[in-house]
């Protein structure tokens, strides 16, 4: 526990030092923290992004057997975390460990990690898996990092929230939007200007937090290159997600290559754009560079200047920081 604590009063000194990112036309948006230098969904990782200038933090929401908000991408457990080494046998038939199995006390008794596969880094190059430093946060915990940091460095960081799973959830039992917006009522939330954005890849719960909730919060439709999503990055499926969101976030991979319907990959930025809907290609990695980039410097500068992109989701957000001061975009 001391070591864990440790780290994060480490990060959050290192942010209190960050250079402060001036508020400019294009976000910078990291991408489940610092992630690219620490273990992703951890208060270090997202205090680092801090320090290094994020205008964003996002963070993917997932939900314990008890009804908390956690900061975590997969419903299950076992590629960031020592689940089975806690809890041997709390596995469901496909031997998988779901968040939701698990109550938050639980949760916290795990170790978060870099994230593998069959026992090796997705990263290699990436922060140590075996340390055993952090643990997994709660939404509540983020949302007073942030906070705090904003208040002792008189910066306005916002938070970048993507609900995961909500129709999954719901047959859980577990109604993700509903807790949500009782904790952002809770810490202050509300309305357009409240510094923040909520994504989801699923379109019924954008039009549930729209219409049912009839919540003012910019909303983010997640565009992936599932083929069940190609609807939504055509003309047509643009202007239905214009009716209930406010912008896009689509894989980058959608944007570089083009589609059936849009000849060059920039133009389904500017027929966003064009809707009014922002757009904030994801996830831009300095150790995963797209095919058609010679460096990361180069792959950022497209998606900046020559797509014309809002904002770009990325697990490095120092080198978009210091891209944009560099070029005076910011």
């Amino acid at each position: 526990m001391k070591r864990k604590l440790s780290i994060l009063l480490l990060a959050a000194a290192v942010a209190l030092l960050g250079t402060p990112g001036l508020a400019g036309a294009q976000s910078v948006i990291a991408h489940r923290g610092a992630s690219g230098y620490l273990p992703e969904h951890t208060l270090a990782g997202f205090a680092f992004a801090y320090a290094q200038g994020a205008d964003f933090l996002l963070l993917d929401l997932m939900m314990s057997s008890d009804g908390f908000l956690i900061a975590l991408h997969d419903r299950t457990l076992e590629a960031t975390t020592d689940v089975a080494a806690v809890f041997p046998g709390r596995h469901r038939s496909d031997d998988r460990y779901y968040a939701a199995d698990f109550s938050l006390p639980e949760l916290k008794l795990l170790t978060v990690h870099e994230r593998s596969r069959a026992g090796a880094a997705v990263y290699p190059g990436r922060f140590p898996p075996d340390y055993g430093l952090f643990s997994i946060p709660t939404v509540e915990e983020v949302i007073l990092l942030v906070q705090g940091l904003n208040g002792s460095t008189g910066r306005d960081v916002g938070l970048y929230l993507d609900l995961q799973w909500t129709q999954w959830h719901r047959d859980q039992g577990l109604y993700m939007e509903e807790a949500l917006f009782e904790l952002l009522r809770l810490y202050g939330y509300k309305g357009p200007q409240a510094n923040l954005y909520i994504q989801s890849a699923e379109s019924s719960s954008l039009g549930f937090i729209r219409y049912t909730m009839n919540a003012e919060f910019p909303l983010i439709q997640r565009i992936s290159e599932a083929e069940e999503h190609d609807f939504y990055a055509t003309p047509e499926g643009l202007g239905e997600i214009a009716e209930y969101a406010d912008g896009i976030a689509p894989s980058k991979y959608r944007i570089e290559a083009g589609s059936d319907h849009f000849s060059e990959g920039m133009l389904l930025v500017q027929e966003a754009q064009a809707l009014g809907l922002v757009v904030f290609p994801y996830t831009l990695r300095a150790d995963r560079l797209s095919p058609y980039a010679s460096s990361f410097d180069d792959e950022l500068r497209r998606f900046f200047f020559q797509y014309g992109a809002d904002g770009v989701i990325t697990d490095f957000p120092d080198h978009a920081v210091l891209l944009l001061q560099r070029t005076g975009a910011r």
